[in-house]
């Protein structure tokens, strides 16, 4: 099945909404330098952006696990129970992986270097990073607190898991040049797939909940609510962020064809530079042209009538 797309091959954006085609749920991209750069701005400002969020990510997982370790009394690998941890552990891993990229891209590539022509294994493996944690990371954050905040206490690790996160997850789609593709939209729905199956397990080994409403003493609810999730919220969510990222695309054209005008207008008013060089040199022009005296035209006259 073939598919009419037109594409900007400069930047590598797509134009127009691409059909569904197996093609495009795969990790080819024309132009990979848009993984390691910032949407506005010079690109290497990418590199202090990233070397920020990778430290703050990673100091608060490790006072994450300290933290609940020393309130439960129990090992740290427990709490990699929830999803909403194991959410954030793939956000920092997002993080920590484009803080690596971008230091590799900028600190130890040539210049010419700095424009691969095809995608590495590492943006590939960023990009799937990239598309699972952003989804995740707002469709956690809207189940928790609709249905398991319980009396909503604001703690600091509550607002990092389900408010920090959200934040950055918005602020990367905003600011980052990553591209968002609807056909991705099964990395996110097969994560949250493999956790819920994981969870069955789980209480199959030990009779534990992992989460109240995954009793699978009472299968029919708890599939309810894994089908409500995984292949309703999820590609909802998914949807709603790759949206945001159109949006981001538009009004930066907008802007951009906004700045334009004025350029374009100076240039064709009439006491612009380029006017006024027409003008002149028409002018100069004028002044080589011939001018003959009125005794040329007088001698002109008698030899004629000679």
């Amino acid at each position: 099945m073939q598919t009419t797309v037109l594409c900007d091959k400069s930047d590598g954006r797509v134009t127009c909404f691409r059909k569904l085609h197996i093609k495009e749920c795969g990790l080819a991209h024309r132009n990979p330098k848009r993984f390691v750069a910032l949407e506005f701005g010079r690109p290497i400002l990418y590199l202090p952006w990233a070397i920020f969020w990778a430290l703050y990510h990673c100091v608060w997982i490790a006072l994450e696990a300290y933290w609940w370790s020393l309130k439960t009394h129990r090992a740290p690998l427990e709490w990699l129970l929830k999803l909403t941890n194991v959410g954030y552990i793939l956000l920092t891993a997002v993080a920590v992986t484009e803080c690596i990229n971008a230091v590799y891209t900028y600190c130890f590539h040539t210049s010419k270097e700095l424009e691969p022509e095809v995608m590495q294994w590492y943006h590939k493996f960023s990009w799937v990073l990239y598309n699972i944690t952003i989804t995740t990371a707002l469709s956690v954050t809207v189940t928790y607190w609709a249905f398991l905040s319980g009396d909503g206490s604001m703690k600091g690790s509550t607002i990092n898991k389900h408010g920090i996160n959200f934040l950055y997850s918005v602020l990367i789609i905003i600011a980052s040049r990553k591209p968002i593709k609807l056909q991705h939209v099964y990395m996110p729905v097969l994560f949250s797939l493999c956790y819920m199956i994981f969870t069955v397990i789980y209480f199959a080994a030990t009779k534990i909940k992992v989460y109240p409403i995954l009793d699978w003493d009472k299968p029919g609810k708890a599939i309810k609510w894994v089908v409500l999730y995984t292949f309703v919220c999820v590609p909802i969510v998914h949807l709603l962020l790759f949206g945001l990222y159109r949006l981001k695309l538009y009004l930066k054209d907008k802007l951009s064809k906004a700045k334009d005008k004025p350029n374009d207008a100076q240039s064709q008013r009439p006491g612009s530079d380029a006017n006024q060089n027409e003008i002149t040199g028409e002018a100069s022009t004028a002044q080589l042209l011939p001018v003959s005296s009125d005794n040329d035209d007088q001698g002109q006259t008698n030899l004629n009538s000679v």
